[in-house]
């Protein structure tokens, strides 16, 4: 019996084991296992194209995309499908499963669009006259003369005039008139109220406008309080020498996830201009800078004469997580940032 239950322990312990070592094993291949990437762009003629690819762990996990205005097949021809009414295309794969975008339903019968349904016409249920329905005859119109004509008690005719048996004369014109002049109400605004009433209005729209200029300058006033306790804050961070050395260690942190992240082959080539020549400077200037500073392979060519803008660029790079989760690590330990930051 004791044998039983120690072989019982021991199948559990093995399975346990197993999947720890699963775990362990497939958090390795997350940080230490390299992304690799790979991107192409271009634009000519004012039209984008844009083509990348991701993979991980020999191709276990692969990503494409790409952006284009027409329709178009990424580079080794295996087409995409995604949201073409955007013009971006992607695809997820796992092994050889796709993820993204999932299979179509099946083909079967189309439903009508909504336009094939609005020409169709609709059709109306038309029941046969059976032997209990009635047919109703059409209806006489009704002449001007018998409209005239009212019910009396005892069902017959009986002509406006000769109701209750009496002849109501017809009223001349000018009579009645004169009764709807009567009967019109006597509450009339004057003249002098009308301009009583349009000079108030014109009171309360100055009042009105008064009272917007006087908020617009309490805003403006406000905000220019804001705006410099804002600044004193500002200037008191940067004069802080804590602060300055939570700086440079951040800096210092970001410029190795920008080393990891950089890649290994860059080629590019830029040519543009603004149709200003001092503006086209400043950009090729800072661009200069820019690039100069990241060590990339980048060729500009600035236009001070027209406006222009294209070219090309190619890259392909990896990066382990492991780098990027051993800087956040860092930073989130660091004393100066649970200080200044967490507030902790």
């Amino acid at each position: 019996m004791l044998h039983i239950v120690l072989l019982i322990l021991k199948i559990i312990g093995i399975i346990l084991a197993v999947i720890i070592g699963l775990i362990v094993l497939s958090l390795l291949a997350v940080l230490f296992v390299p992304i690799r990437y790979s991107g192409y762009a271009e634009y000519y003629n004012k039209i984008p194209d844009v083509r990348f690819k991701v993979t991980w762990l020999l191709h276990f996990l692969t990503v494409r995309g790409a952006y284009k205005g027409a329709e178009h097949e990424t580079a080794d021809g295996e087409e995409l499908s995604g949201r073409e009414e955007s013009g971006f295309k992607m695809r997820v794969k796992l092994l050889n499963f796709t993820l993204y975008p999932k299979k179509a339903d099946k083909p079967g019968k189309k439903a009508d669009s909504p336009k094939e349904k609005a020409d169709k016409p609709e059709k109306k249920d038309i029941k046969p006259a059976g032997k209990n329905q009635k047919k109703h005859a059409p209806e006489k119109d009704i002449t001007d003369s018998e409209k005239a004509n009212v019910f009396d008690d005892s069902g017959g005719f009986v002509k406006p005039e000769e109701e209750h048996g009496k002849i109501i004369p017809d009223k001349p014109e000018a009579e009645q008139e004169n009764n709807n002049k009567d009967e019109a109400p006597e509450s009339k605004k004057s003249f002098i109220d009308k301009i009583k009433e349009r000079v108030k209005k014109i009171i309360a729209s100055i009042k009105e406008f008064i009272l917007k200029i006087k908020n617009f300058f309490i805003n403006v006033n406000q905000k220019r309080e804001q705006a410099a306790a804002k600044i004193r804050e500002l200037s008191d961070k940067l004069t802080n020498p804590e602060n300055r050395e939570l700086a440079v260690f951040l800096w210092g942190e970001a410029k190795k996830v920008l080393k990891l992240l950089k890649p290994k082959k860059f080629k590019g080539y830029i040519h543009f201009g603004t149709g200003d020549p001092q503006t086209t400077g400043k950009i090729a200037m800072y661009a200069a800078v820019a690039y100069g500073f990241l060590g990339l392979d980048l060729k500009i060519r600035p236009d001070f004469e027209n406006e222009a803008l294209e070219g090309d660029l190619y890259l392909k790079g990896h990066f382990c997580l492991f780098g990027i989760a051993a800087a956040a690590l860092r930073v989130y330990t660091n004393e100066l940032f649970k200080k200044i930051i967490l507030k902790k």
